[in-house]
This record gives structure tokens, C-alpha cells and sequence, in this order.
């Protein structure tokens, strides 16, 4: 794994269960490759102790970007932003902000309970979205091609370039 792969970790009882496909797959695994990077995905219940040391493996594997889908809403079995919070050493908020004003853009208009978040931790980002695959979609929108930059900053590497 490492630096080159960007793993997804998908918090989905249905999944597990086999009640349902993960239908973001060919997506991910796509846009991954595309933006240069390896894809991994692993599978994990709603599970707030499974979640995080899914997030704490991927960390020490060297993985630079986790992006966890599902467990992003009010409900109580809704737990990936608090499973990730304590991992965390700095909050990046504006990506909830701009993903909450893509999605609603995109008539979801509930996206305003979405709690949609991006994190540092060491020299790794952590992203929170929903499980929705147009969520994930939407969080490419945003990251893209700026993606490998943020992760120069994140890993102490001074970049002069913040336009585009």
C-alpha cells in the first residue's frame, strides 16, 4: 500500500450482510486510478471501534488518503466522524462546506445534515462523506486535481502555488 494508494473504507452493514453491491466501486477504483493513484477498499460495519482501527491500520501501511464513506449523518448508528475525530491532529472543515453547498447545488437538499469532514493526521488526510456514491463523486469534484498538492503541505513541503 503506501503513499500511492488511496484507500476507502466503507462503513456499510448492508454491505456485509450482502444485502447490497457497492455500487461506488468502479467509480473509485476509476477516479483513483486516474488521479495516479492505487485503489484499496476495505469493508467495515457501523462500528465505531472498527472504524477507527480500520483508519489507524491504513495510517501505519503509509496510506497518505482515507476516505471514509458512510456513518456521516444525525442518526445514532451514524458514527465514522467520531470513530476519525480522536486520530486527528488538525480539522479541515472547508471541505464539508464546499461539499454541503455542491450536493445542495445538486438538489440534495438535505445535505445540511451531513457532517461531511476532512482531516490531518501525520502527513495523511482523512475524508468523512456519506455513503451515498454520488457523495463520493461530489468529494472528487472538490479534491481533484488539487489533491496532490494539499498532501505536499500536509507532508511539510513548502508549495508557493495556491491558485486554481
Amino acid at each position: 500500500m503506501g503513499e500511492q494508494t488511496i484507500c476507502r473504507i466503507v462503513t456499510s452493514d448492508s454491505i456485509i450482510k450482502g444485502e447490497k453491491q457497492d455500487s461506488a466501486l468502479e467509480f473509485f477504483n476509476n477516479k483513483a486510478k486516474s488521479l495516479g493513484f492505487n485503489p484499496y477498499t476495505v469493508y467495515k460495519p457501523n462500528s465505531l471501534i472498527e472504524i477507527r482501527d480500520s483508519v489507524e491500520k491504513l495510517l501505519l501501511t503509509g496510506c497518505k488518503v482515507i476516505i471514509v464513506t458512510g456513518g456521516t449523518g444525525a442518526s445514532p448508528w451514524d458514527l465514522s466522524v467520531q470513530a476519525v475525530e480522536p486520530l486527528a491532529d488538525k480539522e479541515l472543515p472547508g471541505i464539508g462546506d464546499l461539499h454541503r453547498f455542491v450536493s445542495f447545488n445538486k438538489g440534495v437538499k438535505a445535505a445540511w445534515a451531513s457532517r461531511v469532514t476532512g482531516f490531518v493526521s501525520g502527513s495523511s488526510i482523512i475524508f468523512t462523506v456519506p455513503g451515498n456514491p454520488d457523495a463520493l463523486k461530489v468529494l472528487f469534484e472538490i479534491i481533484g486535481d488539487k489533491l496532490r498538492h494539499v498532501l505536499q503541505e500536509v507532508g511539510g513541503e513548502k508549495v508557493h502555488n495556491h491558485q486554481g
